[in-house]
């Protein structure tokens, strides 16, 4: 429990130095029973580092197109922070759509950063590191007829031995959030679909020539 009550500490924390950075109120992102009870937040973290040897926190920032999402593995010793955005359905390649998000991302040369592509059903996801991707881009492409319907951006960062003591596991934690937000959050702006076209219609005489239907007369139901 004295790991829950650190980590649910840490979250706040979080919130404090992203809001300082962005100039923004940052805040965590709970369940509407979270919010409401703290001891259901305090089991559902407990569960999760139960089951899964993980923490995890979502932060909620104005105006960014997805939370930022937060994992720590306590077993693999890794930290994972990442934004999760919608594909733009105007692209229907995997190349098409890594591209529209990679254009966005600039110059990110950071070997901790990757790009996932997420696709519907159970094909797996499809992780690439960005400098890759960028030199590469048609590695993205395959057999599949069918686009990817989400990209996620992920700062992948391995701790080894900085996971032996909490301050520089603490340290990493926030100074991974600082680098992923400046890197891949700040500037992102999501898709968002145009707005549906008028139908057309007929213009006057298109129906020229035609024969109309003749009208049928109540004899002709008999």
């Amino acid at each position: 429990m004295e790991t829950v009550v650190a980590w649910h500490q840490e979250q706040k924390d979080l919130c404090l130095i992203l809001s300082r950075e962005v100039g923004r109120h940052v805040t965590l992102k709970l369940p509407r029973r979270s919010q409401e009870d703290s001891q259901t937040r305090q089991k559902e973290t407990l569960d999760l580092l139960l089951q899964s040897n993980s923490l995890y926190c979502e932060l909620d920032v104005p105006d960014a197109p997805s939370p930022v999402y937060i994992t720590v593995n306590l077993a693999r010793k890794t930290i994972s922070i990442s934004t999760k955005l919608k594909a733009p359905g105007d692209r229907k390649s995997a190349r098409a759509r890594s591209n529209w998000l990679l254009r966005q991302l600039g110059n990110v040369a950071d070997p901790r950063i990757q790009l996932l592509l997420h696709y519907p059903g159970k094909k797996p996801i499809r992780p690439f590191e960005i400098n890759v991707l960028r030199e590469n881009p048609q590695s993205v492409d395959d057999d599949s007829k069918i686009p990817p319907n989400y990209l996620e951006v992920r700062l992948h960062d391995g701790l080894a031995g900085d996971f032996s003591g909490s301050k520089k596991f603490i340290e990493r934690l926030e100074a991974g959030l600082l680098d992923f937000y400046g890197q891949a959050v700040a500037g992102v702006k999501p898709w968002i679909p145009a707005a549906p076209r008028p139908i057309e219609k007929s213009k006057p005489g298109d129906d020229e020539g035609k024969q109309a239907s003749p009208l049928l007369s109540p004899g002709d139901l008999n």
